[in-house]
């Protein structure tokens, strides 16, 4: 099948084939930058910004636990007001972070260990509405003895529940990071392979292309050159019927014409002798007689 392959039609085979594996090396490549692209930027427009909101909550709370306690340091009214309100401002800044990680977060396990956060900040909030009460009434024994017995248990729940919502976002980044990384190596691998593959197979299409063109080739330039030296006896032997076998059949054609003319010829000189032979004959009975 293959050897009655039009020349042309092999080589757009070969360069078909070629082309059709580097549009897969191009293709997989893309796919595999798309991956990485898709991976970092996960990292970078999701999970890192919910790890520096978290990380802004724990800012505001240690702000809102130094507050807490130069409120009971400090000797005049107006350094209690103002340590006080940095407490409120704190606490209306990480009511806003942990809104921004209840609208961003989506998946199962970190809704849950945002809601235990949240759980855990309810209890301490209820201790530290207390405690402001005290300070506000002046009432320092007081305020002490709740800061160092329930606000301090509850703040230290509350510390590690938020924690533990920085670790598990910091995980999904780790997470996001090895996607990437493992999107590069199995793309670089699949890259490495195909182009592998298409070097092999383009290296033997253009040994096959190049051999079934040329021992054709070969052979018509034998024939020929035995023709130019009158060699008739040369035979042909076609195999192929692509250009170079249709040459080939050109060339057994004429070998076989120009036998049946060079036979005819010799033919027609034995046939001219056998004439002459007759003419001389008559030619010298007439001179017999003549004489």
């Amino acid at each position: 099948m293959f050897a009655n392959m039009k020349i042309s039609a092999r080589l757009s085979g070969g360069f078909a084939i070629v082309i059709l594996l580097m549009v897969a090396i191009a293709v997989i490549g893309i796919s595999r930058l798309a991956v990485m692209n898709d991976s970092i930027g996960l990292m970078v427009n999701d999970r890192y910004p919910k790890t520096v909101t978290a990380n802004h909550i724990i800012d505001e709370m240690g702000v809102n636990a130094r507050a807490m306690r130069n409120a009971l340091l400090v000797k005049s009214e107006d350094q209690v007001r103002a340590e006080l309100a940095r407490v409120e401002k704190s606490r209306a800044s990480i009511v806003e972070n942990f809104d921004k990680l209840k609208a961003s977060i989506t998946s199962e396990k970190g809704k849950e260990i945002l809601k235990k956060a949240l759980d855990v900040r309810v209890e301490f909030v209820k201790h530290q509405d207390a405690f402001l009460e005290l300070v506000k009434k002046g009432q320092r024994d007081e305020a002490i003895d709740l800061l160092v017995s329930k606000i301090r248990q509850s703040q230290g729940e509350y510390f590690d529940a938020v924690s533990a919502l920085i670790e598990y976002q910091g995980s999904l980044m780790t997470q996001a990071g090895q996607d990437a990384i493992k999107a590069y190596e199995d793309g670089r691998n699949l890259m490495i392979s195909l182009a592998v593959i298409a070097l092999l197979l383009a290296a033997f299409l253009a040994f096959w292309i190049m051999r079934s063109i040329t021992r054709p080739l070969n052979e018509a330039m034998t024939v020929a050159n035995r023709l130019a030296n009158g060699d008739l006896t040369v035979r042909v032997n076609v195999t192929s019927n692509d250009e170079v076998g249709q040459l080939l059949m050109a060339m057994r054609d004429m070998v076989e014409k120009l036998t049946r003319v060079v036979t005819d010829i010799n033919s027609a000189v034995d046939g001219l002798s056998s004439a002459s032979e007759e003419v001389s004959a008559t030619a010298q009975t007439l001179s017999q007689g003549a004489s």
